[in-house]
């Protein structure tokens, strides 16, 4: 069980800029300790198809965590405070059944009726699809949709903007829109990767904070330390400037699945930021109270055996709602134990989007 185990936790998920499709990366020498992979934007509208008309490229690079050759052990937790007590807003309960069968890479937003849309990929089609329901659990057959344009976020002047990563511009460029339905490319890179990045941006994700600026939490350099780092715009999301890396501690244990990725944040109603995170197939938390500059790992773990009913062994791509009810419910793609030998290819490993809730 733990050499199958090992294999399937060291699944990470390629995420398509395109939304045409989500593969498994080959199997690593992990060891199952506790979470990390994969990434989105963060408000409201829109994201991951189209490429600016001003900088045409082939399919963008795909958002991978890369695996490694096999390292000495380390230890199993950044060296940065962690808080001893579980928030109650933390005790999440796993929902029944599953949200949506055969898919993946989960993006969710609750609308102005309190209705869910649930952004995904279809793996029976490999296509990028959204689908919407009354009480964001029972979901109809979504109809295909742009993941860069639903992903998009509100900006502080009241506009949108989608936010892409171009290989070939070395960074993120943009779409911008006034109604958050029709976007527009706009000219020049919004971010420019950092020498230490490598040329290789993973998942991305973005929040306004209580200044009115704009936060890019990020992953760089996929193939090695393959950890977070931060950049801030002043100017609506326009420009964004190199903050700091190493945000969550993790830059020695030796990237790959070693590292927190899949980073989601959620702006919670005091104004603190909850970053949700993976590491070796388990979920985590961290906490920010100064707009997500420095954060404090939380005592919070949401593992693949909670959801006894689903028998997952892996758990990807976190995306966190807050319920019209005052709730908290956090969408996830969960990797199905399929019951096959361990040392077998695990590529073809049934995924579904399955969901956890707080009781308050």
């Amino acid at each position: 069980m733990t050499k199958r185990l090992t294999v399937v936790l060291g699944l990470l998920c390629i995420i398509s800029i395109t939304g045409a499709s989500c593969a498994k990366p080959t199997t690593t020498t992990q060891a199952p300790t506790s979470a990390a992979t994969s990434i989105a934007t963060s408000a409201v509208a829109a994201a991951t198809s189209s490429q600016p008309a001003t900088a045409p490229s082939p399919a963008p690079l795909a958002k991978t965590q890369s695996p490694l050759p096999p390292t000495p052990p380390l230890p199993p937790y950044p060296t940065i405070q962690t808080t001893t007590t579980a928030s109650p807003d933390l005790k999440f309960i796993p929902d029944s059944g599953v949200r949506i069968d055969n898919a993946s890479n989960p993006a969710a937003r609750v609308n102005k009726d309190g209705s869910i849309s649930l952004l995904y990929q279809d793996l029976t089609d490999h296509r990028t699809k959204v689908a919407r329901s009354a009480e964001g659990m029972g979901f109809p057959p979504g109809s295909e949709a742009n993941p860069h344009h639903f992903r998009a976020m509100a900006l502080p002047d009241g506009t949108y903007r989608s936010y892409i990563w171009e290989p070939r511009a070395g960074g993120l460029v943009s779409e911008t829109s006034r109604d958050g339905v029709s976007f527009s490319p706009d000219a020049g890179v919004r971010y420019a990767l950092q020498p230490d990045d490598k040329g290789q941006m993973g998942v991305y994700d973005l929040f306004v904070d209580r200044s009115g600026g704009v936060v890019l939490l990020y992953i760089g350099d996929m193939f090695g330390l393959n950890n977070i780092r931060r950049a801030y715009s002043k100017d609506n999301g326009w420009t964004f400037t190199f903050d700091r890396g190493n945000i969550l501690g993790d830059a020695t244990f030796g990237g790959g699945g070693r590292s927190f990725v899949d980073q989601k944040a959620i702006v919670l109603s005091d104004g603190r930021i909850r970053l949700f995170t993976m590491k070796a197939g388990t979920l985590f938390s961290f906490i920010s109270a100064d707009d997500g500059r420095t954060f404090s790992q939380e005592n919070f773990q949401l593992r693949p055996q909670d959801f006894k009913e689903q028998r997952l062994v892996s758990l990807h791509d976190p995306q966190p709602v807050r319920l019209p009810d005052g709730r908290y419910r956090i969408y996830v793609t969960g990797i199905v134990d399929d019951g096959r030998p361990a040392g077998q290819s695990d590529r073809n490993a049934k995924q579904v989007i399955v969901s956890a809730t707080t009781e308050r």
